[in-house]
């Protein structure tokens, strides 16, 4: 539609039919502005259901980025800054491969480390330049974050379960067993797991303790499904620290991940929204109350995870 309005530049034309509808002045903050939305909403679909994107950042969001910063308000700013860390988004999707499911990425080589710590410099030196106006900003914030969770996801990757981390993210498609057991770990493979362990955490509770009106009032397909793939990768690490087979299990204990606290938190985030949304015909409510699944999930796991150990003791 935004190409169709001719909103998009030059290397994307209207289609014929569309023509005369253009926008009056695509050369406008309004136009440029609704254009990087756009950009932000094609993108995190992208990533979340695993399809590569179809639009690649090019010259005309440059030029649009570039105009929104010298003379649009603070607002306009924020968005800037969204627009930026969903471009270095963009780059470790693609350097990292994860929208190309039949890629297997090794998180257990030194090599992708090295790729991941450039990466991670890019996103450090993105954090680094953010304006004031906007550092305090939670909604950045978890952006930040899932940044990051993407940026580690990989030590988590087999080359048969990559699918599994695409939307939508249910318990069903937990890898209980198909995650990796590498038999010698390379040492940054620890850091990487209480990365993931970190930022998870961290955007549970960022989102948990946003004003639930501007959660209800951000869009549905890009801010609540961020937040249910951070629960659903901090589940899936740990699984694969804490069964008894895993090899991953020297780094990290059961107690480090505090899936109890994560499913009171978004218990009760879900209470104040549902407050405001009590027939939850919002998406985003839907979303979030989808997560009182982790409670039930997670007492069966431990049951079995009990069980196991004490059949390991007696043999």
């Amino acid at each position: 539609m935004a190409i169709d309005l001719g909103i998009a530049g030059f290397s994307l034309q209207p289609s014929p039919v569309a023509y005369f509808a253009r926008h009056e002045d695509p050369s406008s903050l309004e136009a440029h502005r609704t254009w990087l939305a756009c950009f932000v909403a094609l993108e995190t679909s992208s990533i979340s259901i695993r399809r590569p994107s179809p639009v690649q950042w090019n010259d005309h969001h440059r030029e649009c980025l570039s105009q929104l910063e010298r003379q649009g308000d603070n607002l306009d700013l924020l968005l800037c800054q969204i627009v930026r860390i969903t471009c270095l988004i963009q780059e470790i999707s693609r350097e990292l491969h994860l929208c190309d499911l039949p890629t297997f990425v090794d998180g257990n080589r030194y090599d992708t480390y090295a790729t991941i710590e450039n990466l991670k410099s890019r996103v450090d030196t993105w954090a680094a330049q953010v304006p004031s106006c906007c550092a305090s900003s939670q909604t950045l914030q978890v952006w930040h974050h899932v940044a990051m969770i993407y940026l580690y996801e990989v030590v988590l990757h087999t080359p048969t379960n990559k699918s599994l981390f695409a939307a939508p993210f249910l318990p069903g498609r937990i890898p209980v067993s198909d995650y990796p057991k590498p038999a010698n770990i390379i040492s940054p493979v620890k850091t990487g797991l209480e990365a993931i362990i970190h930022h998870c955490h961290g955007l549970i509770n960022t989102a948990a303790g946003m004003n639930p009106a501007l959660v209800l009032n951000l869009p549905s397909f890009c801010f609540a499904p961020t937040v249910v793939y951070a629960l659903f990768v901090l589940v899936t690490a740990l699984v694969a620290s804490t069964d008894p087979k895993s090899t991953y299990s020297q780094f990290l204990v059961k107690d480090q991940f505090r899936i109890e606290d994560c499913g009171l938190t978004l218990q009760s985030m879900t209470l104040l929204i549902k407050c405001l949304d009590p027939t939850m015909s919002c998406w985003t409510s839907r979303l979030f109350d989808a997560t009182g699944w982790l409670e039930n999930w997670y007492n069966d796991y431990s049951a079995i995870l009990l069980r196991y150990e004490e059949t390991l003791a007696m043999e």
